[in-house]
């Protein structure tokens, strides 16, 4: 990439070697007010990054915790402490194959990742288990593309049918909506949608909404 003259925050697909900042993998170089840089392609192995929302499906319960999947190399552990509410008499009971979304606490390439069901602030907001629904997995890019705030898929679906939405930045999307037909509508028709220009969405929304009457 090149040579470092100022103080940057790197992120994925990127690694410093003293002065240099060197691409660890192919894409395109991105970069974010106040200086931070990283790589984004059309991979789908998550690699945990701090801070990052993910969807994860319970594997395991034990003295200390979960273990949850979060599609990366290694499980991440979601401890007591990653609770809103800790206390022996307020534990939580999920069983095995239970979905959550989360917030990742630890992200370290040596050391096991770490996840939270509550803000950095402490609070519960949106974090925990995500009840009913489907998930859908795709590109860590276009999960990225889904938050934004002008996302025109989510926007034009919205018109059209209500439903729910969690988008883990670790290439998976939980989907629910008032019935099973709907709920798989909308999630086909995201899925769709991930290799469309914008000014092509709506047509495919009302495409796929007139094909499934």
């Amino acid at each position: 990439v090149g040579r470092v003259s100022t103080e940057i925050k790197i992120g994925p697909g990127l690694v410093q070697d003293r002065s240099n900042i060197i691409a660890t993998k192919a894409g395109l170089l991105l970069h974010k007010s106040p200086e931070k840089f990283w790589v984004e392609n059309s991979q789908r192995r998550y690699v945990p990054a701090l801070e990052e929302m993910v969807i994860g499906v319970v594997l395991d319960k034990h003295m200390e915790g979960f273990k949850v999947d979060i599609a990366s190399a290694y499980p991440a552990a979601l401890g007591w402490e990653g609770f809103e509410t800790s206390s022996r008499k307020n534990r939580v009971q999920w069983p095995v194959g239970t979905t959550i979304y989360a917030r990742v606490t630890l992200a370290n390439k040596d050391m096991e990742p770490e996840i939270a069901c509550k803000a950095a602030n402490g609070k519960t907001k949106s974090y925990g288990k995500l009840e009913g629904g489907i998930i859908i997995k795709t590109s860590l890019s276009f999960c990225k593309q889904l938050l934004a705030r002008d996302c025109a898929i989510l926007k034009y679906l919205g018109k059209k049918i209500p439903y729910e939405i969690a988008v883990g930045l670790n290439g998976r999307v939980w989907i629910n909506s008032q019935t099973t037909k709907h709920t798989i509508l909308v999630a086909n028709t995201i899925k769709l949608s991930e290799n469309l220009p914008d000014n092509k969405i709506e047509e495919l929304v009302t495409q796929m909404i007139e094909a499934a009457t």
